[in-house]
């Protein structure tokens, strides 16, 4: 099942930034799933929770506004850029290197 409407607004207003279109009805239809072994899209309140500790690195990071998607397990998360000027490109953030744009959109992940 999907997030409620009054969920994915709850997680907006923790993350303090909108997400886009796309990601919101996304999550409104699939509140997480496991996408492949070892990989799996976030529920809701797991991307809200990675995302605000990837945004509060000391790296310059959080003018993105980064939503993480998914987890594999290695701390490096697939994610959409929900700021300027990237905003709906997927990136590959790597705790240890710099981000990597995959993708224009989500529709593309």
């Amino acid at each position: 099942p999907g997030a409620r409407a009054a969920e994915v607004a709850g997680a907006e207003s923790a993350l303090q930034f909108e997400l886009p279109d796309n990601v919101r009805a996304l999550y409104q239809r699939c509140n997480g799933a496991d996408l492949a072994p070892g990989l799996s899209l976030l529920t809701l309140d797991d991307a809200v929770a990675t995302s605000i500790a990837i945004n509060q690195r000391p790296t310059g990071l959080s003018r993105f506004k980064y939503l993480a998607l998914t987890d594999n397990n290695d701390s490096n998360y697939v994610c959409v850029v929900c700021g300027t000027p990237l905003a709906g490109h997927v990136v590959h953030i790597f705790h240890d290197d710099e981000p990597r744009v995959l993708f224009r959109s989500p529709n593309e992940f």
